[in-house]
């Protein structure tokens, strides 16, 4: 019987002293960095990814969908909504945005292969509008999610996100206005 870890590339490696760096050096993946805000490097996908959140979401720059997304692009969003198209996805965009000043989706980690990626996320901005049936309360609200990207021709045509709802429900309600 076989004891130890499995590499990316299936090989049985010892557990002993075993760590993420070592598994990706083995199965031929560059890396920067590790901490924070790891990312994988396998040519552009990771900075497809961050360029996705930081122009379209951070930034607000809407015109970088059409540079960044495939025209029948489809999306779940964090939230649930299940879309598809360019018009749908940028309304969803401005209905998370509008209520939720300096909204903010950092990338806490990302790794990639081929044609996809898997991001683990961070969502968050100050309640200043109604949002998800609550009242505006000025607080803070975040929550984590993560999203696996597909690629096609280097644009990102298919985004399927996963949001903790649960915790955002819960803060939420927590900050609402006792009645």
């Amino acid at each position: 019987m076989e004891t130890g870890v499995r590499d990316l590339k299936g090989r049985m490696t010892s557990d002993s002293g075993i760590n993420r760096r070592t598994l990706l050096r083995g199965a031929g993946v560059g890396f920067v960095g590790w901490g924070a805000r790891d990312v994988v490097m396998t040519g552009t996908v990771p900075t497809r990814v961050e360029a996705f959140y930081e122009r379209i979401w951070n930034q607000g720059d809407l015109n970088a969908a059409g540079e960044l997304l495939a025209v029948d692009f489809k999306f779940r969003g964090s939230l649930g909504a299940e879309l598809r198209g360019i018009p749908a996805f940028l309304e969803y965009v401005r209905s998370v945005r509008e209520p939720l000043a300096g909204y903010r989706c950092d990338s806490l980690e990302c790794v990639a292969e081929g044609d996809r990626a898997f991001a683990k996320m961070q969502f968050g901005g100050r309640h200043v509008g109604v949002f998800r049936g609550y009242q505006p309360t000025g607080k803070s609200v975040q929550w984590l999610g993560a999203a696996l990207f597909r690629f096609e021709a280097g644009r990102i045509a298919e985004l399927w996100v996963l949001g903790d709802l649960a915790s955002l429900e819960a803060t939420l309600k927590a900050n609402a206005p006792v009645r």
